[in-house]
């Protein structure tokens, strides 16, 4: 009888991770055992076992790997990826470029924005759209998780959404296709599998302008910076943009942030440096006031 409990058992746990990894859209199959910290890579063995961790999912963070072309990005991500859902978890992998794609509702509302003097059907157009956002706008002010942003999102936006492409397929045979609506219009339903993404996975923002807001003092530097002076110096200054992008997100003066890490940091213990994340710190100076008062 044990046995057979036993063989049930691992039947629906084996069933239970094949599911999750089918979900997980994996690139490759890859293991954290088979990586090699020979390579000179950079991957340092206490960080990759920090990630096998896993505090990170159960904080509902991603994980992005970034580096060179051919370093083992997509292998990293996967093995990463395979461990969680061996330990249970439910993971989604993405390819950043095509990530990025996704989340261009602002590209599409831009276009029909640009567009408003052809006509009352941009104007019913974008006031849709904005209508998408009211939903985003009430799920930030309730501080909502993914589950519930999901939930809402089915309930509300794809209602709206499906009205929305319906419309764009009625305009856009009574228009010029060279006319700014024209084109607004083919290039949202172009992408429109890529736009509604969203709706389904509560961890996705209707669309990357804190992304591209974060990255636009660097995309207009670079044309006046040229030379960044060391093949290293890409990677320093892409660390550096996104501790000073983080502070500028969570509200932090940087150099009260920066002038408290740098004199903590050397006497911190390799446990306490997820502390010393602006998100952490900001966290645990609000903290330390409610308790002040």
């Amino acid at each position: 009888m044990g046995l057979l409990v036993e063989r049930q058992w691992l039947w629906k746990e084996n069933r239970a991770l094949a599911t999750r990894l089918y979900f997980a859209q994996f690139k490759i199959a890859a293991a954290l055992e088979d990586i090699d910290y020979r390579h000179p890579r950079g991957l340092k063995r206490a960080q990759i076992d920090q990630l096998r961790a896993a505090d990170w999912i159960q904080k509902h963070h991603s994980c992005l790997v970034t580096g060179p072309t051919g370093s083992g990005k997509t292998y990293l991500a996967c093995a990463l990826g395979h461990q969680a859902c061996r330990d249970g978890f439910r993971v989604r992998y993405y390819y950043a470029p095509k990530l990025f794609r996704e989340l261009q509702t602002a590209h599409a509302r831009r276009g029909l924005h640009e567009a408003l003097g052809e006509g009352r059907s941009a104007a019913w157009l974008v006031g849709q759209i904005g209508r998408l956002y009211a939903v985003e706008k009430q799920l930030r002010e309730q501080n909502a998780g993914p589950q519930l942003r999901a939930a809402m999102r089915a309930w509300q936006s794809r209602p709206i959404l499906e009205r929305l492409r319906r419309a764009l397929e009625i305009v856009r045979r009574r228009v010029l296709p060279k006319s700014l609506l024209g084109q607004a219009i083919d290039y949202t339903l172009a992408r429109w599998a890529a736009l509604i993404r969203y709706v389904d996975d509560g961890r996705l923002a209707i669309d990357n302008n804190a992304c591209e807001n974060s990255i636009r003092p660097t995309a207009v530097g670079k044309k006046i910076f040229l030379f960044i002076g060391h093949p290293e110096a890409g990677q320093r200054s892409a660390v550096i943009y996104s501790v000073l992008g983080s502070c500028r997100r969570h509200g932090i003066n940087p150099a009260e942030y920066l002038q408290d890490v740098f004199e903590r940091l050397p006497k911190a213990k390799s446990s306490e440096v997820p502390a010393l994340t602006p998100a952490a710190w900001v966290k645990a100076k609000r903290a330390a006031a409610r308790q002040a008062n």
